[in-house]
C-alpha cells in the first residue's frame, strides 16, 4: 500500500494574518478561529508571501500526509497535549516520553494507512503547522470520526483549524457522503466554540478512557452530513 494517502489534490492558500490578534488558545483538538479563513484566497505559487491590505500574509500548503510527516505530527501532537490537557490527562503521562509514543502511533497510521483514514497537514515552509485525522464510517451509530485536530501555537487564530475541518469535510463528502460526522472534545476545551460555529450539534457528555489511564469527560459534537463542514 502506498505511503501516501490517496489522490487528494494538494492545495495552497494565502491567509491574512493580523499580527495584533493574540494567540490565546491552546486547544485539543487544536483549532483556529474562522476569522483568518474568511480571507483565504488561491495562490498560484507555493512559498511566496505578499502584502495584503497592509498586513503580513503567509502561505500555508495543505496536502495529504506522507509517512515522513510522522515525526513532525507526533511532536505537535505531544506538545499540544502537554500544554492543553493538564487537568484531564494524568501528569505522569504528560511528563513522560509521549513524543516517542505518539511517533509510534503516527508511524503506524501513515506507514500502513487504513482504507477509511484521511490525514491532512498544513505546512508552512518545512514546518507542520497543523493536522487533522479522520476515519470514514467509523461508528455504526455516529458515523465518520474526526479523531485529531491540532494547530501549533504560532499559527492559531488564523483560520487553520477551520480550513483543516473543510479539508476533512471535502474528503469525507467524496467517500462517505451519507454518513454523519462526529468528534469528541474535552468539556473544558475552548475549541467547543469553534465546533459550534461550524454547525456541530452538542449531543451530550461521553466518558472516555484517557491515554495513560483515567477517564475524561468529553462533549460529542455531531454534523448530520460531511458537506456541512465544507460550507
Amino acid at each position: 500500500m502506498s505511503k501516501r494517502q490517496g489522490p487528494e489534490n494538494e492545495r495552497t492558500i494565502m491567509q491574512r494574518v493580523d499580527a495584533r490578534t493574540p494567540h490565546d488558545y491552546t486547544l485539543y483538538p487544536m483549532a483556529g478561529g474562522r476569522r483568518g479563513a474568511d480571507f483565504a484566497r488561491p495562490l498560484a505559487r507555493r512559498g511566496s508571501c505578499r502584502a495584503f491590505g497592509g498586513e503580513v500574509t503567509e502561505v500555508l500548503h495543505y496536502r495529504a500526509a506522507a509517512h515522513n510527516d510522522a515525526p513532525g505530527i507526533a511532536a505537535l501532537h505531544a506538545e499540544n497535549w502537554r500544554r492543553a490537557y493538564r487537568g484531564n490527562f494524568r501528569d505522569e503521562y504528560l511528563d513522560g516520553d509521549i513524543v516517542s509514543e505518539r511517533q509510534s502511533v503516527w508511524n503506524e497510521r501513515l506507514g500502513h494507512p487504513a482504507a477509511n483514514q484521511y490525514v491532512c497537514v498544513a505546512v508552512h515552509g518545512s514546518r507542520i503547522a497543523g493536522f487533522i485525522c479522520a476515519f470514514g464510517c467509523h461508528d455504526r451509530e455516529w458515523g465518520s470520526f474526526i479523531d485529531n485536530l491540532h494547530v501549533d501555537t504560532h499559527t492559531q487564530r488564523r483560520g487553520v483549524g477551520s480550513a483543516l475541518m473543510r479539508q476533512a469535510g471535502g474528503w469525507l463528502s467524496s467517500r462517505f457522503p451519507n454518513e454523519r460526522v462526529y468528534l469528541l472534545v474535552w468539556e473544558f476545551n475552548p475549541a467547543r466554540a469553534l465546533y459550534e460555529r461550524l454547525g456541530g450539534r452538542d449531543t451530550g457528555i461521553v466518558d472516555v478512557e484517557n491515554p495513560g489511564g483515567g477517564v475524561g469527560r468529553y462533549v460529542r459534537y455531531v454534523w448530520n452530513r460531511p458537506q456541512q463542514l465544507t460550507a
